[in-house]
């Protein structure tokens, strides 16, 4: 859940219980809680506030009535019908298919698949599948080709579009050894040095024990004096 839609669900249900609860108090006459209420009804900003919170409770319930209504199904088969008739595929095997992709990776092990099938007249697959690493690392490039690879085998599996793959990296960091941790910081070292033509890099100046830094492109750094560049 984004943090957009948390917030609307959050002022949607304090609307909700203070708008829908001022209702009910009056509606029922708490003898506990009028003193209460009549305080608040004395205050000349409170009708206006109560009737903003029931706008609010109401488009919250319009929108919650339309996601009912107009959301896509989610069924427990993938079901293609043609002229001929249907075929349909269960979300078991469509899982299955994702284990042995994952499984054809050396080292990779997969903790949970979890198949959406979308019922609209053309049925579509979401997919998202947790997977312990191991001893694997770049896991940034990995997951991207483990979601070309499961798309291309449910497609071809099931003839049926993959419209989303999520891929969950879980488990021990078991690559992140010290000799790891020693490469890393070599490729990061070397980086700078590998830099195309006019691209931006850092350059550190040291001037009589106060350390500055600047950006520069490399064409900039090739034209300084060697005096500065050291």
């Amino acid at each position: 859940m984004g943090k957009l839609k948390r917030l609307c669900l959050i002022v949607f249900l304090i609307a909700a219980v203070i708008g829908i609860g001022m209702l009910a108090i009056q509606w029922f006459s708490f003898d506990a809680l009028m003193p209460t209420y009549s305080f608040f009804a004395a205050m000349p900003w409170f009708f206006t506030l109560e009737a903003v919170l029931l706008i609010i409770v109401a488009i919250g319930v319009i929108y919650l009535l339309g996601k009912a209504l107009f959301t896509p199904g989610i069924g427990r088969n993938l079901t293609i019908v043609r002229d001929q008739g249907s075929v349909s595929i269960t979300r078991e095997a469509l899982a299955s298919t994702v284990t042995h992709v994952v499984d054809a990776h050396t080292g990779l092990s997969v903790d949970r698949v979890r198949i959406q099938i979308l019922k609209p007249r053309n049925p579509s697959i979401n997919v998202e599948v947790r997977v312990d690493p191991g001893t694997h690392s770049q896991l940034a490039q990995l997951g991207e080709r483990l979601q070309q690879e499961i798309t291309a085998a449910l497609e071809a599996f099931s003839g049926a579009p993959v419209n989303h793959v999520k891929i969950i990296f879980s488990g021990n960091a078991e690559a992140v050894t010290p000799s790891f941790t020693q490469n890393a910081l070599a490729h990061a070292e070397h980086t700078p040095e590998q830099l195309s033509t006019g691209e931006k890099v850092a350059v550190v100046a040291v001037d009589k024990g106060k350390k500055t830094s600047q950006v520069a492109t490399e064409n900039e750094i090739d034209t300084q004096p060697e005096g500065d560049q050291q």
